[in-house]
């Protein structure tokens, strides 16, 4: 699958955006590189990518300038010769017409969006994790492989995380610190607090009775308590009604006496104005304040007639006479006036500076016609060319200045020319003898680049290194010359398989002699405990049917002495011993009913007493045993294949890898020594041939060569004779070219100098042929250049003067119109209002216009108090005819006695109010409706002596009842604290569900560390067959992509054993040494995990077509010779699908298409002002 476009219409900062990736091409990488500044929208235009093949998510980043709802991406996929558009929206994709899809039309084959973001994206961070996980995991071969094809590059980091918690529950071959062991022992502190937990039955029932008795007595006190504090609430409930009778007496009394002093009847026609308390106390205040207020508005009224009649006579007063009338009808001309002084005076500034103007260019003008001999009568303007013809006047004498420069330098560059020696010799070239010394050169730059001696030199001297490190080791080893010969070594995964079973069967028989000795030291508590509950009194079940089988026995031997008819002696010691017997099993049943408890714990301890045995026995007898023959025969088996190096006599396993990865490595010191002699043979056949080839190549080139046999000479001495000889030729060759570059440059520099001065002399007769047409019929004609240069200024300066004397002149004429409007204007209307000047017509009309504002504020005080008045006197009219309504409606003849009526209503309302609420609560103390006329009955029936004396009485029964209950009260509170305390089945309860509790937390455990581990094992089988199936494919492809990404360094990838069971990952350098990853520098590690990723992606290609493939700026830390080469990498990914790399770093383009070319690389930058390169680039959609 290939994108073809990319449209982001509307995704992070991009609206109508188009990245366009072009068709798939043929013969070159489809590798694209796109280029912009930071922020520039990379990691939009990869998140873009994500999403148009797997949906926009529900939460997005990309929303924060267009709306979650408008997101829309747009772009035309090919796969497998089928070419599909989509649009991708918020929550739906449909295709490029519009029509909603249910699914995604293209094969994804079956990646989720996380598995495609690990296998086919790839930023700097995730390039680091790699490396990081490569050491980390000590160059393991099967988790390289696999996280590299995964896309995982903390795969290590996610395994420890995920055995973290398992490890720290249970590990084997550790007993500390585990939480498996804190919960055991937490196990069996709760089992000991358990067995401590004893309940005395009889204590505990005897209590229990006398809680249950407490609790009787508790509750007859508290009725009686209850039943007397109902009497008494009985009484004072009679006794506060007989209170509230009286006061309602009272109260009918008083509204009595007011109704005879006289209140308004509700028949009266104003009475609803007051129908209750309420009602009257708002009428009265309202009608109290109306009568006060028209007494005052009565006197204001008089004050205000006063007022306005001062008014009237002060506007008389202030009327205009005719003068001042005038004045105000010309207030505006004599305002204009005034203001046009200032303007009027800077007129006539303006007259003087623009007569100085006039003069002065006047005299300008005549300078100018004596400057350049002109007739005064001739009018300057008709004379003067035109601005156009001054212009190409200067333009054609700063042509004329050019050219003539130009012909001075060519005659001068001519007569300059120094000429060639006369004894200076034709010298030919020899290009045959050129060609032949460059490949000479060649040969011996390829020699000394390659350093076959060097190499040599260190190959015999690593040849040396390895073989004492091989001594060194067979010392260490106690291993001779013979031995090396004759050692033979183990699979190391048999003997590391072997080495973990030895190691399990011994932690086996420790975690069984554990058990052993635990399960001992139980039995013996156990045993312990036992006899303490003897002790105690406590009785098994044996002893029970010991007892009972031997009382019966005694009674078959009395009924057989009864039958057989003994004497009665016999028969007297047959019925003691029976009785005897009888009594011993009675006591023993007493015993075991007073003592039920510990007899039934006695009887649990021996029946796990029993188990507990059977189990021990089984441990020492069987498992024990079993486990000791298990053990030898691994040993023996152990033994017979590890003699050869080890031969201690118990095995140490952690002794035994060691001597064993030691031996390994003496093996692999062996090979790499062999290794290494074959590599000297090579080198110095190589050296031979090599001095072959450079006196081969000095023959062609006829540089003398040595006498010696080539067989005998050194390759380095060779190089240097070779290097001196041929550098002499080259002098010798250089000399002659120069002398023949000498005389072609000298005749190529003598005929462009000629040439020069030719054109220089056709341009300037050009120019005069041009200056003459200019100048024909005009000032200058006749005129030299000096003197056309000289006038030229001065008439350029003549015509702004010209300007600006039209320019006063018409000024002058307008000041002097505009100053006789004015004297015009100021003298008619002097005359109109008869005023000495316009100073004083000013101060008329001030004093006019302060008059005029006067005259109105007094007309409007007067209006105002006119209207005031009017107002109220209407509503005083108004207020008066209420009251008296009042007045007669009431048949009162005064305010006085208006207001004390009033007050009365008022104060009736208020008792007859009181009297409902007295009504209203006897009512509620008594429970039924109670009317005025039972009133006086209840007052009669209630005497108030004889309730005090009923209240006294049943205080005082009160009382004793009330501490009567206080003490059976604190009885039962004892006694149930007594039962609290001697019952402590609740801690039993909560030690028991504690227990459950911690059982099925370590079953739960037990259950995830399992599944950690079969996950873990599943985990490494699967590595182990990725390795098994992709390793070929994959270490071929990364040891080419590795190669190429060191320039060389590291020639070949190899997996080894570590003598542990372990496969690990080694670089070969060029010089044939095998380097750990630990060894390798961190750029170099961050090399071999893009090597690995380039060599997933290519067995990835091989079974399917792969999806695009995007690096994000993943050579930050690559200088330009590692970037470069991690472009071929990228180009040979690109042969096998498309390839996408987001950068800001502008050098790396040019790095890119220097190293695979300008038409292999497509280059796509986010910014209109980016230098074009080949390719499409990104651009805006035309109408967006």
């Amino acid at each position: 699958m290939r994108f073809e476009k990319l449209v982001l219409h509307r995704f992070g900062h991009f609206t109508d955006f188009t990245l366009d990736f072009g068709s798939p091409p043929t013969g070159t990488p489809d590798l694209h590189v796109i280029y912009g500044a930071n922020e520039a929208g990379k990691s939009t235009t990869l998140a873009a990518i994500t999403d148009l093949l797997y949906g926009i998510e529900r939460v997005t980043p990309w929303s924060f300038l267009h709306a979650n709802n408008l997101l829309e991406l747009e772009a035309v996929l090919q796969q497998s010769q089928q070419r599909v558009g989509l649009k991708r929206f918020k929550n739906h994709l449909a295709n490029s017409a519009g029509d909603r899809l249910e699914r995604f039309p293209l094969d994804l084959q079956g990646l989720s969006r996380d598995d495609y973001t690990r296998r086919f994206s790839f930023d700097e961070q995730t390039l680091q994790d790699g490396g990081e996980q490569i050491l980390h995991s000590h160059g393991d071969v099967g988790q390289a492989l696999f996280s590299a094809s995964a896309g995982l590059a903390n795969l290590k980091t996610m395994m420890e995380l995920a055995m973290s918690e398992s490890n720290a529950f249970y590990l084997p071959n550790r007993r500390k610190n585990l939480q498996l062991t804190e919960l055991k022992s937490t196990l069996l502190t709760i089992r000991q607090e358990m067995d401590t937990l004893k309940l005395d039955v009889r204590t505990w029932n005897k209590r229990v009775d006398t809680l249950a008795r407490a609790d009787h007595q508790r509750q007859e006190h508290r009725q009686q308590r209850d039943g007397l504090l109902d009497a008494i609430r009985q009484l004072e409930r009679r006794q506060s009604m007989r209170t509230i009778a009286l006061r309602y007496q009272t109260l009918v009394t008083d509204r009595q006496a007011l109704e005879a002093r006289g209140v308004i009847s509700m028949d009266n026609p104003r009475a609803s104005e007051f129908a209750s308390a309420q009602r009257a106390r708002e009428s009265v205040e309202r009608i109290r304040q109306q009568i006060e207020h028209n007494r005052t508005v009565t006197g204001a009224q008089a004050e205000r007639s006063a007022q306005l009649g001062q008014l009237k006579k002060q506007l008389i007063a202030l009327q205009p006479d005719s003068r001042t009338r005038s004045v105000l009808d010309s207030a505006e001309r004599i305002s204009q006036l005034s203001e046009e002084a200032s303007a009027a005076y800077e007129w006539r500034q303006q007259q003087l500076d623009c007569q100085s103007t006039v003069e002065q260019c006047d005299a300008a003008i005549a300078t100018m016609q004596a400057r350049l001999q002109l007739a005064p009568d001739k009018s300057v303007e008709s004379i003067l060319p035109g601005v156009t013809l001054l212009a190409e006047l200067n333009s054609l004498l700063d042509e004329e200045t050019g050219v003539s420069a130009r012909l001075t330098h060519a005659q001068e560059e001519l007569h300059n020319l120094d000429p060639l020696p006369e004894d200076t010799p034709e010298v030919p070239d020899a290009p045959e003898e050129a060609s032949a010394m460059t490949l000479a050169y060649d040969v011996l730059r390829r020699i000394q680049h390659e350093g076959l001696p060097q190499q040599r030199t260190l190959a015999q001297e690593s040849l040396l290194s390895t073989r004492k490190r091989v001594q060194d080791m067979a010392r260490r080893l106690d291993l001779g010359e013979a031995d090396l010969d004759r050692l033979k070594l183990p699979d190391s995964a048999w003997l590391g398989s072997r080495l973990n079973t030895l190691g399990e069967y011994r932690h086996r028989a420790s975690q069984l002699a554990d058990s052993i000795e635990t399960l001992g030291s139980e039995l013996q508590d156990k045993q312990s405990a036992c006899r303490q509950l003897s002790l105690k009194g406590a009785v098994d079940q044996s002893t029970i049917l010991a007892s009972r089988q031997s009382r019966d026995r005694a009674w078959q031997a009395h009924t057989a002495a009864l039958s057989a008819e003994h004497p009665y002696a016999e028969l007297q010691t047959s019925a003691r011993a029976f009785d005897e017997r009888q009594h011993q099993h009675d006591s023993l049943l007493d015993s075991a009913l007073s003592s039920s408890q510990e007899s039934a714990e006695l009887q649990i301890l021996q029946s796990q007493l029993a188990t507990q045995a059977a189990t021990l026995a089984s441990l020492r007898d069987e498992q024990a045993v079993r486990l000791a023959e298990q053990l030898d025969e691994l040993d023996a088996r152990i033994r017979g294949r590890v003699e050869g190096f080890y031969r201690a006599t118990e095995i140490d396993i952690d002794e035994l890898r060691e001597r064993f990865a030691d031996a390994v490595k003496l093996k692999d010191l062996q090979l790499d020594c062999a290794a290494q002699v074959l590599a000297v043979k090579h080198l110095e056949q190589r050296c031979l041939e090599q001095v072959q080839q450079l006196l081969a190549a000095l023959a062609r080139a006829g540089t003398p060569l040595p006498d010696a046999d080539p067989a005998g000479i050194a390759l380095e001495d060779l190089s240097a004779f070779a290097q001196r000889s041929l550098d002499e030729q080259k002098d010798r060759l250089a000399q002659r070219r120069e002398q023949l570059r000498a005389c072609q440059s000298h005749a190529s520099e003598l005929q462009r100098r000629r040439d020069n001065l030719a054109r220089a002399e056709q341009a300037l007769a050009d120019w005069q042929t041009q200056w003459r047409q200019r100048i024909q019929n005009t000032l200058f004609e006749g005129m030299t250049l000096t003197q056309v240069r000289d006038a030229l200024p001065w008439i350029g300066s003549i015509r702004p003067r010209l300007d600006e004397r039209r320019k006063a002149t018409l000024q002058l004429e307008t000041l002097a119109n505009r100053l006789a409007t004015r004297e015009h204007a100021v003298a008619q209307l002097l005359a109109e209002l008869e005023l000495p000047s316009l100073t004083e017509c000013s101060k008329q009309l001030h004093l006019a216009v302060l008059q005029r504002d006067e005259h109105v504020r007094v007309q409007r005080q007067l209006d105002s108090l006119e209207k005031e008045i009017a107002v109220n006197k209407a509503a005083h009219a108004e207020s008066l005819s209420s009251i008296d309504t009042l007045r007669g409606d009431l048949e009162v003849s005064s305010d006085e006695q208006l207001l004390a009526l009033l007050n009365r209503t008022e104060e009736h309302r208020t008792l007859c109010e009181r009297c409902t609420e007295t009504l209203q609560q006897l009512t509620e103390i008594s429970g039924e409706p109670i009317h005025e006329a039972q009133v006086a009955r209840l007052i009669e029936q209630s005497d108030p002596d004889s309730v005090s004396q009923q209240l006294l009485e049943l205080n005082s029964r009160h009382v004793e009842a009330s501490a009567a209950y206080d003490e059976a009260n604190q009885a039962w509170a004892l006694a149930n604290k007594a039962v609290q305390e001697s019952h402590d089945s609740d801690r039993y309860r909560q030690l028991v569900q504690r227990r459950s509790d911690l059982l099925a937390d370590i079953a739960d455990r037990a259950r995830r560390c399992a599944e950690a581990r079969c996950g873990q094992l599943v985990l490494n089988a699967a590595m182990v067959k990725f390795r098994q199936e992709h390793q070929s494919v994959i270490l071929s492809e990364a040891q080419s992509a590795f190669t190429t990404l060191t320039g060389g360094r590291y020639v070949q990838l190899v997996p080894r054993d570590d003598g542990r069971g372990n496969e690990r990952l080694y670089a070969i350098d060029q010089h044939q040494n095998a380097r750990a990853v630990s060894h390798l520098s961190t750029g170099t590690r961050y090399q071999l995990y893009l090597a690995l990723r380039a060599a997933a992606h290519a067995d990835y290609a091989m079974q399917r077509q792969p999806l695009p493939f995007v690096a994000d700026d993943i050579m930050e830390s690559f200088d330009d010779d590692r970037s470069a080469a991690a472009f071929k990498v990228l180009g040979n990914m690109a042969n096998k699908g498309q390839v996408v790399y987001l950068t800001h770093h502008r050098h790396l383009l040019d790095i890119a298409q220097d190293v695979l070319g300008v038409q292999s690389v497509h280059i796509h930058h986010f910014h209109a002002g980016a230098d074009q390169y080949a390719g499409p680039g990104l651009r805006r959609i035309p109408g967006a």
